[in-house]
């Protein structure tokens, strides 16, 4: 060291890695600026000291959160670093001209007033000189980044967002000009010297991405090469139907209508979160129009729904038409915020939606969601992303009959027939309700002896029954059916086939006519005809000969008393 040169000792925020000799040594704590050797009275050296390492340092930042993201590079103060972390040759940078070196100063505050009486030595009367010497103004910045994550709450690599680190980051974004950009996966050179890389606002895209700005990398560049970590994590969201024959959740389920049908959606906080300020979070979820649900039955949860925390009343929870709201505009607002929300956790939406109305769709592509969360994406400005998850997805069935006579094959307009579920439930008015079959819907054939839908079955069994067959006909001695609905999915939760086994004596098939692209399953039925006979022919006959038989036994008693009449006369 020159006589007059004073070095300043630097570390760093990030997980770094350095070239040659010392490249595998850990540096996960943030920039300090510790003096470590200091000629008294020096003060910003009363000689120029030569310069003692390269004019140029590099980095290269690690993308984590946004694969397009480039940085603005703010340099504070030049400086000749070298590969122990020491810092000299301690000046303002060209970017910080005299009226920003005094707004700066202005920014530190009565605060750097007294650390400059305390541990400068620096009496009322040199405290104007002092303040505005880059040096000294470098080592306050240095020494209270690293105090701004003293309480252990946050590690070192993620300033908090009340920290000194974060806001004095947010000043410098607000009123210097960047001195270059660095992007992602790239080597950044410059001149030596105190660096504050941030996320160009511009690289953030705010539609359905999960774009995150970076935390402040307060970074020295010079020495050595580095690589350095962005300070950025993605949020993500996941909606999940819960299948009713098993329980299990998933991208898809079937129900019948009018059940109601469980939901969950889960959000991931960013692990950055403790590096913002103000954080909004806003889930929208749009039901398909064959969906209601109502704002009563969503609960909010910080963890999951079985062992979180419920939060519900701390959001705004809205439904209208087939949109569900369900936000905070800040959460870390100090009276309206959600104070169980820490970096990293999730959110966990729970509600349950019916089945119902003109507007369901039967097979197909089924009933789907779009849920899409919103969140603040920059700790220093006020603009959000977006995040969007498509799936949830509920199918449901229907059935068709055909009736026809069981010799001509004649359609038969008429017959009337009701549905009943596994759980002996019957169908009546969109919706599955107990009672009996005299109080379930009837379904009557046209005049095409068709029944066009009978809409809203799930996977599983059902029985169809002919209560009244048509004019002239007879109800079967069995007069139900046995169904079993069958879908069958992709990997995706893709309706691919469906498929209907039929049982019953007077079933055509033992296999339903089927088309997933309309969700429907045909049977096909019969009935036997009454015939009335005529009387006539042989039937005639035997009339006549009884009259004949009747006149000769009458003819013959007449005879017979005859007879005797005679007799006594004699």
């Amino acid at each position: 060291m020159r006589k007059g040169e004073t070095k300043v000792n630097r570390s760093i925020i990030d997980n770094i890695s350095h070239t040659g000799s010392w490249r595998n040594r850990a540096a996960a704590l943030l920039v300090s600026g510790a003096l470590v050797g200091t000629m008294a009275g020096s003060m910003g050296a009363a000689a120029a000291p030569e310069r003692a390492w390269a004019a140029d340092g590099s980095v290269t930042i690690t993308q984590v959160a946004n694969p397009d993201a480039t940085y603005d590079a703010y340099r504070l103060f030049t400086a000749d670093i070298d590969d122990q972390n020491m810092a000299s040759n301690v000046a303002w940078d060209a970017s910080v001209d005299t009226g920003k070196q005094t707004a700066l100063v202005t920014q530190l505050g009565q605060d750097y007033i007294d650390w400059l009486k305390a541990n400068k030595g620096v009496d009322d009367a040199g405290v104007d000189a002092a303040k505005m010497i880059a040096q000294n103004a470098l080592e306050y910045i240095s020494a209270q980044i690293v105090a701004s994550v003293g309480t252990g709450v946050h590690d070192p690599k993620w300033p908090s967002g009340e920290s000194f680190a974060n806001g004095f980051a947010k000043w410098v974004h607000d009123n210097i000009q960047p001195a270059g950009t660095a992007t992602q996966g790239a080597e950044f050179t410059g001149p030596e010297g105190y660096y504050l890389f941030l996320t160009t606002a511009t690289t953030l895209d705010p539609d359905d991405t999960t774009d995150m700005a970076t935390l402040p990398i307060w970074f020295p560049l010079g020495g050595a090469a580095t690589t350095v970590d962005e300070k950025a994590a993605a949020p993500s969201i996941d909606k999940e139907v819960q299948e009713d024959s098993n329980n299990a959740w998933g991208d898809y389920a079937d129900y019948e209508i009018g059940q109601e049908i469980p939901y969950r959606i889960t959000v991931t906080i960013p692990d950055n979160y403790g590096g913002f300020t103000s954080f909004k979070a806003l889930v929208t979820d749009n039901l398909s129009a064959g969906l209601s649900v109502s704002a009563d039955d969503v609960q909010v949860f910080v963890g999951d729904a079985d062992t979180g925390t419920e939060v519900t009343d701390k959001f705004n929870i809205n439904v209208t038409g087939q949109t569900l709201t369900v936000g905070n505009d800040n959460t870390l607002d100090g009276t309206t915020g959600v104070s169980e929300i820490t970096p990293g956790c999730t959110l966990t939406i729970t509600y349950t939606a019916t089945l119902t109305g003109a507007d369901i769709v039967y097979g197909g592509d089924g009933n789907p969601n779009t849920a899409t969360f919103e969140f603040s994406n920059d700790p220093h400005a006020t603009t959000t992303g977006t995040t969007t998850e498509v799936g949830a997805n509920v199918y449901t069935f229907a059935v068709n009959v055909d009736k026809m006579d069981k010799v001509t094959n004649q359609v038969l307009a008429g017959a009337e027939f009701v549905i009943k579920n596994a759980e002996g439930k019957f169908l009546k008015d969109g919706a599955w309700t107990a009672g009996t079959q005299d109080d379930a819907q009837k379904f009557v054939t046209d005049d095409q002896g068709t029944i066009t839908g009978i809409k809203g079955l799930d996977a599983g069994t059902y029985t169809l029954i002919e209560t009244k067959a048509p004019d002239s006909y007879e109800l079967p001695a069995n007069p139900e059916i046995t169904l079993v609905v069958t879908p069958a999915y992709d990997g995706d939760g893709n309706l691919t086939g469906l498929t209907g086994t039929v049982t019953g004596a007077f079933a055509t098939s033992d296999t339903g006519k089927t088309d997933a692209d309309t969700g429907t399953v045909g049977v096909d039925v019969t009935n036997d005809k009454n015939v009335t006979l005529a009387l006539t022919g042989a039937a005639g006959v035997g009339l006549g000969g009884a009259a004949v038989v009747a006149v000769g036994l009458g003819w013959y008693l007449v005879r017979t008393r005859r007879n005797r009449a005679e007799q006594q006369d004699a």
